[in-house]
């Protein structure tokens, strides 16, 4: 039972919000912690791609001093893409938002892009930005947005598809506030009463009705606790409907009584039939539990997990090759020995033995002892699965409190290294593959990817390229206008997100034609102005498909077959990215190889819109095949023969 104070802080601190849940009175100082992990996340997610978007202008200083070719340029952002794809799906089952060593790690992940960053200043190797830009920056680009997103996640509810740091800032410019009491008052009446004491507290087995019909009133009971001073904070507003009684009335308001049937023999006889069952119930009832009680008085002996001393023998003769039962008793709370053999253990039935359903459902609020039935058997010679298994029995036994590593710890990691892979890595992608959409969201990862890497990587470039007098300058503010038309489509992207899912898919189909033109004019012309066309164009197509795809891929596949392809789909992405950058470095040797790169992506992502053209009318004939035989059988149902 709560102490006074107790129920003082309790009533202190929980309020009744206008959708009934609870709310606590520290909100302002979460509010504001919402306010420094929203501007901790958008510093993250505007300095570390920035970064990596600014490759190009420096690129091209690289170039125009005759450090290396243009085609070795490609190697530090691919290199990036190609990391990065590969921790993401680590990272996100090692990162979380309120841990520690989370927020450690993605520390000294900043200081590795730092660090990058520097060495990229002092050093221009192509071989040295290779490992700085590209592997080192991938890795820490990996950890810290993963990490931010995680941080962010604990906050407030995620969007999939939604650019976070532009939507999160643009919905924080109103955050909410906490209602008066006069407010919830007014909009949802209800009872509430202020408790100072325990002893004040009134508790009663009548239910409130609905509005204006409450028992309580009618009865004239007050909802409020005479014993607690009137306070006009706590004032029930009046209603304008008048308080309907429950009670039957007549016309000159005398209630009206029920009526009492008169008792005749044989109702009193049946009434006494009814009588005995329920009494023979309830002495089987107690009968049952007395004899259960006695059970766990006989059975409530401390014993500790051990191994039969016979299974040493069994252990140490390989030839056997049989089914050997030992039963283990242990009891909750209870110290565990978990000092096994080194043999296979598998884990075959874990119950309560010796107890009936009735018994266990007696027995779902207190602790009896439980009987584990550990079936060992020796299945191969192999010291590695004995080590492994061993380990993981250690685990169940231990549930999971044993939180520090040593040395042996490390050697049976090394040891489990190949099934973690073949657990973690192999049955993933074989369930992966079995996903009807999965080929194709790979394909769109890929393009997705590799557009923007390859347009802000080589657009200051091609601009000195087309037009000879442009400067520097005029190449990065190429890729500056982009970026203002992608933002500038995220201020919008709210107004989509509850949208229908073809409403989504047409706008992935514009963005992916306006992204395919971009790249299309950026490849053909020569004048500076089209060059800035196609650049906004670039920024607009980006914004939409970036911001659409993952929302339609969930809503083609499911949630759960999304889920279970996201770690999968990095994977493989990443390999295609690989490969389609050893056709992108063979065109971009070419003395034009930079402009038929650019329209290898522009004839890429055109690919794309179409593949969604042929899935929506895809899913547009499924639907009318269905009315069609829905029709006809309905139809065939009135159909007689003449």
């Amino acid at each position: 039972m709560l102490h006074n104070n107790d129920w003082r802080n309790t009533i202190q601190r929980h309020r009744l919000r206008r959708d009934g849940s609870n709310y606590s009175d520290s909100s302002s100082t979460t509010a504001s912690f919402s306010w420094l992990v929203t501007a901790g996340v958008f510093v993250i997610h505007l300095t570390v791609p920035t970064f990596f978007s600014s490759y190009g202008v420096f690129l091209l200083h690289l170039v125009e001093k005759n450090y290396f070719l243009i085609w070795y340029g490609l190697l530090p952002p691919i290199m990036y893409l190609v990391i990065q794809s590969f921790v993401d799906p680590v990272c996100r089952n090692v990162v979380s938002g309120q841990s520690l060593r989370s927020k450690m790690r993605a520390m000294c992940a900043v200081l590795v892009i730092a660090g990058s960053i520097a060495v990229n200043v002092f050093m221009q190797s192509i071989f040295l930005q290779v490992f700085t830009h590209g592997i080192f920056g991938g890795i820490g680009a990996s950890v810290v947005v993963i990490q931010a997103e995680a941080v962010l996640s604990c906050h407030f509810p995620s969007q999939r598809g939604i650019i976070l740091q532009a939507v999160i800032g643009a919905a924080l410019l109103s955050p909410p506030q906490d209602n008066t009491l006069d407010a919830v008052f007014t909009n949802r009446p209800r009872a509430y009463t202020v408790v100072d004491d325990v002893e004040m507290i009134d508790f009663s087995s009548q239910m409130n009705g609905h509005s204006g019909h409450s028992p309580l009133l009618s009865a004239d009971r007050s909802w409020r606790n005479p014993g607690v001073d009137s306070d006009a904070r706590y004032d029930v507003p009046q209603t304008s409907s008048p308080v309907i009684s429950m009670r039957q009335k007549n016309i000159n308001g005398v209630d009206i009584l029920p009526e009492i049937p008169e008792e005749s023999e044989e109702s009193c006889s049946e009434s006494d039939v009814s009588y005995n069952n329920v009494m023979h119930q309830e002495i089987k009832r107690i009968s049952r539990y007395e004899k259960n009680n006695y059970i766990r008085q006989k059975k409530s002996t401390e014993t500790r997990v051990t191994i039969h001393k016979e299974s040493k023998q069994f252990i140490n003769n390989k030839s056997l090759q049989k089914w050997r039962t030992v039963n283990l008793n242990s009891q909750y709370g209870d110290n565990v020995n978990t000092e096994l053999p080194n043999c296979q253990v598998s884990v075959r039935n874990v119950n309560n033995v010796g107890y009936s359903e009735e018994e266990r459902d007696l027995s779902s609020f207190e602790t009896y002892n439980v009987t584990v039935n550990f079936q060992r058997f020796e299945c191969s010679p192999n010291q590695h699965e004995r080590l492994s298994v061993f380990q993981n029995i250690k685990y169940i036994l231990l549930c999971g409190c044993c939180e520090k590593t040593t040395v042996y710890d490390f050697y049976i990691a090394f040891l489990n290294l190949p099934n973690d892979i073949h657990f973690h890595m192999v049955v993933p992608l074989m369930n992966a593959i079995k996903v009807p959409d999965f080929f194709p969201a790979v394909y769109f990862y890929t393009v997705l990817r590799l557009c923007p890497i390859v347009f802000t990587s080589f657009t200051p470039y091609l601009t000195k390229r087309r037009v000879v007098t442009s400067s520097s300058q005029e190449g990065a503010f190429t890729i500056s206008v982009a970026a203002f038309c992608w933002l500038c489509f995220l201020l919008f992207s709210p107004c989509f997100l509850q949208a229908k899912l073809a409403t989504k898919k047409f706008i992935y189909f514009i963005g992916s034609m306006f992204l395919s033109s971009g790249l299309y004019i950026m490849s053909s012309t020569w004048s500076h102005g089209y060059i800035v066309l196609g650049s906004a164009f670039f920024g607009l197509g980006y914004g939409a498909t970036s911001a659409t795809v993952a929302c339609i891929l969930e809503g083609d596949m499911g949630t759960k077959n999304f889920v279970k392809i996201q770690g999968p789909l990095d994977v493989v992405s990443g390999c295609t990215i690989l490969l389609t950058s050893v056709l992108l470095g063979v065109l971009i040797q070419n003395e034009n190889g930079l402009f038929d790169c650019f329209f290898t992506l522009s004839v890429l992502q055109m690919a794309t819109s179409i593949v969604w053209i042929i899935s929506m009318l895809k899913v547009l004939l499924q639907q009318l095949r269905h009315i069609a035989n829905s029709d006809w059988h309905s139809g065939a149902d009135f159909m007689t023969p003449g």
